[in-house]
């Protein structure tokens, strides 16, 4: 693999750009005081926006090969990110792994999108995703979707806020695979992430 497009929205953002993206916490925090940073994404101008709203790229030594991580930007609008995530992923994909036979290798390229459930369930954004997921002029060859269950979306309660008894149940409407796992056993979220990949 080459690359890990992740988006995410604000919740945990801050915490997944240091500890997975490694932003360093002296850069998160001078950015909040308002002070320019230059850097790689400079000549595209200051965005006005919420400073964890935007990217960051990295490139992560494994014993593997080397792996950029790229989070991608996303306003306050949840689940907005999606779309572009996986376009981006699809871009990504057709002009750099393009195989010898011409065909185009997906495996280089990988989406990993995080959301809460509500917004999952509740954003017909991420419905339109899922249909389109598919389709010979869309598809990415499949992305990990990371669905963080808190039993809350924005002050209405599960009984409130969907049909279903998971969230997750959109992902049957693309015939995902859908993996449920206890974020407190460290062991069953690495298995359940391993199964994702494979």
């Amino acid at each position: 693999m080459n690359e890990i497009v992740l988006g995410m929205p604000h919740r945990g953002r801050l915490s997944i750009l240091h500890h997975v993206s490694g932003k360093p916490f002296w850069k998160i925090l001078r950015e909040f005081t308002g002070k320019n940073i230059k850097n790689e994404f400079d000549e595209y101008g200051e965005s006005g926006d919420v400073k964890y709203h935007m990217w960051y790229r990295r490139e992560v030594i494994t014993k593997n090969g080397n792996i950029n991580i790229v989070m991608l930007p996303n306003p306050s609008h949840l689940d907005t990110i999606n779309p572009v995530a996986e376009g981006y992923t699809r871009a990504a994909q057709k002009y750099e792994s393009v195989r010898v036979d011409k065909q185009v290798d997906r495996t280089k390229y990988i989406s990993v999108l995080l959301h809460g459930d509500a917004s999952f369930a509740g954003q017909g954004i991420n419905y339109e995703l899922m249909q389109m997921s598919d389709l010979s002029d869309f598809t990415t060859g499949g992305s990990i979707h990371v669905v963080a269950n808190n039993q809350i979306g924005f002050t209405t309660n599960p009984a409130d806020n969907r049909h279903g008894l998971y969230s997750t149940n959109l992902g049957r409407t693309a015939d995902c695979p859908i993996i449920h796992v206890n974020a407190e056993e460290p062991i069953e979220v690495e298995y359940a992430f391993r199964t994702a990949i494979d």
